[in-house]
């Protein structure tokens, strides 16, 4: 939306064009050369940065990515063992993907202090708090001029009930046909209190 000025959603949706998925940098074209990954920073295409490209990486409360995980995988039947098992067998060992949440985020965060020209670190929880104040941060990170207009009207666009009838209604691609339940089963399950409780307390005998 701040690419293009204007608070109207891209109607490919962003697994679509997932790096991983992509067998070579064309499509991207048409996508406003945006493109989205789960890859750890050493991974990524070292051209992007070689040429100037900008990286966006959104940090998230562990506590919550763990929940949001399981539910992923148990909705497309990826895994077959209770929280529990998952949080403390794979989620908080060192073989969890891309090696686990602390190294995948420090590599950036090690990153981002040195390249404060390509890589802003922006924090779930705030974009959720403070929409309007961390677009405004982020449209001066691409050097989009005269953005202040725009924001409350992408903000809105951005609130979790819009996403979510977003996703059901403004796709054409049929990669996105279970998000929205996705969104609705991840965002009830971190505000589960009980699977909430379990979370915290599996981080807090966790800490060194």
């Amino acid at each position: 939306m701040l690419l293009n000025k204007k608070a109207e959603y891209a109607t490919k949706s962003r697994e679509a064009v997932y790096l991983e998925g992509l067998s070579d940098l064309g499509p991207l074209q048409s996508y406003n050369q945006v493109v989205s990954t789960h890859l750890p920073f050493q991974w990524l295409p070292k051209q992007h940065l070689e040429t100037g490209g900008k990286i966006i990486h959104v940090i998230r409360n562990p506590k919550d990515v763990a929940v949001s995980l399981y539910k992923f995988l148990d909705s497309c039947n990826a895994i077959q063992k209770p929280f529990e098992e998952f949080l403390f067998g794979y989620f908080l060992k060192e073989k969890a993907m891309y090696g686990g949440w602390v190294d995948y985020n420090k590599a950036f965060i090690r990153e981002s202090e040195v390249r404060k020209d390509q890589i802003i670190m922006l924090q779930y929880e705030k974009l959720q708090r403070n929409t309007k104040e961390e677009l405004r941060r982020l449209a001066e990170f691409l050097n989009i001029k005269d953005a202040d207009p725009l924001l409350q009207d992408i903000a809105e666009k951005c609130s979790f009930n819009s996403l979510k009838t977003a996703e059901e209604t403004s796709r054409n691609d049929d990669t996105i046909s279970i998000y929205a339940e996705l969104l609705t089963l991840a965002a009830s399950a971190v505000r589960n209190p009980s699977m909430e409780d379990r979370v915290r307390e599996a981080f807090f005998t966790n800490d060194p």
